[in-house]
């Protein structure tokens, strides 16, 4: 009976996920039909959940909204296109590309994370050659890579929570669409227990709901708004480190990305809570500094910036369009992380 039930809810998920691959190749009429078949087998499945299986239901009764949304965005805008990244079978990609010599910061990423992974199990192993050119440091700086002549993204983050009075716990979620579309390409969820801080959030692709491609631990707070340190665990198993310089404040906040350092920066000048993010040249501790103040030299170009939070009703990210797109990916989950936390979780 398990094993049905299993084989069942692959055969669901692989549906859904065909509608999503059918509009990503423009093929618009297909995906119409996928979205709807899609919306009449999760409904099906609906009403077989039992009557306790609360998160199931919530995960089934999210999905079919989404379809719904990707038919209606179908139907009344034309088949605008729509952006997401469609999994693949990365291993292919990784290998492909460091065989050229070089390749994007999100595959690196991956391929890092499979490199770490492979010497813990086998630290005598040999090291294959297309691994080579991310074990002779320095790696290239990648912003003098990015291609600025592409059009900036702007996308939107907006939460909302589950209201009830009566639950010792309720779920906040946060959401990720391109600016002046309805539609959510991201969906950022966190646990919330009454008088307790939010201690981790998964993000998904809409397409893969509630599938995660990050889980984010969320390290506690000394007080209300201070800084938070993040630990995100991607699908392909590397783990990257947010930390504040000091943890009183959410900016500066560092990580490490593709064996480059990032670090976003507060923007005063734009908003109470804006922040850019830069790539790092070189950083070291402020000489005398008592509370972790470190001093670094970046580049000029910003690679994403944010307008702060209106009132918490939401913000906005802008990204460089020649962002590499699992890049793109892992800055929506810091930022859904951070929003969340801001607005339900202290």
């Amino acid at each position: 009976m398990a094993d049905t039930s299993r084989t069942e809810a692959q055969g669901l998920h692989d549906l859904c996920l065909s509608a999503f691959t059918a509009e990503y190749k423009h093929d618009h009429q297909s995906a119409a039909s996928l979205h709807r078949s899609s919306v009449e087998h999760l409904a099906q499945a609906l009403q077989k959940t039992g009557v306790f299986e609360h998160d199931k239901k919530r995960a089934l009764r999210r999905k079919i909204k989404i379809h719904e949304g990707r038919l209606r965005n179908l139907n009344v805008q034309n088949a605008a296109p729509f952006v997401l990244v469609v999994p693949q079978n990365r291993q292919d990609i990784i290998e492909e590309q460091l065989q050229r010599g070089i390749a994007k910061i999100g595959l690196e990423d991956m391929a890092l994370g499979k490199l770490n992974r492979d010497r813990v199990q086998n630290p005598k192993a040999k090291i294959e050659p297309f691994f080579q050119y991310l074990v002779k440091p320095p790696l290239p700086f990648y912003t003098p890579m990015v291609d600025l002549s592409v059009p900036n993204l702007q996308f939107d983050i907006t939460g909302d929570a589950e209201n009830s009075p009566f639950k010792i716990s309720h779920w906040c979620s946060t959401k990720v669409k391109l600016t002046g579309r309805e539609d959510s390409l991201y969906i950022c969820d966190g646990l919330k227990r009454r008088k307790r801080q939010i201690p981790g959030v998964t993000i998904s692709r809409v397409s893969e709901y509630p599938q995660p491609y990050i889980t984010t631990r969320v390290g506690p707070a000394r007080w209300n708004f201070s800084g938070r340190t993040l630990e995100h665990t991607t699908s392909y198993g590397n783990v990257i480190k947010e930390k504040s310089d000091r943890n009183t404040e959410w900016a500066p906040r560092r990580f490490t990305f593709g064996g480059r350092r990032f670090v976003w920066k507060p923007d005063p000048a734009t908003g109470r809570d804006a922040e850019y993010l830069v790539e790092v040249r070189s950083e070291r501790p402020k000489a005398g500094s008592k509370t972790g103040k470190i001093e670094d030299e970046v580049f000029e170009t910003k690679l994403a910036w944010t307008n702060g939070y209106r009132f918490f009703k939401g913000t906005q990210v802008e990204v460089v369009g020649g962002l590499d797109p699992f890049f793109q990916e892992f800055l929506f989950a810091s930022q859904c992380t951070r929003y969340l936390i801001a607005k339900f979780g202290h």
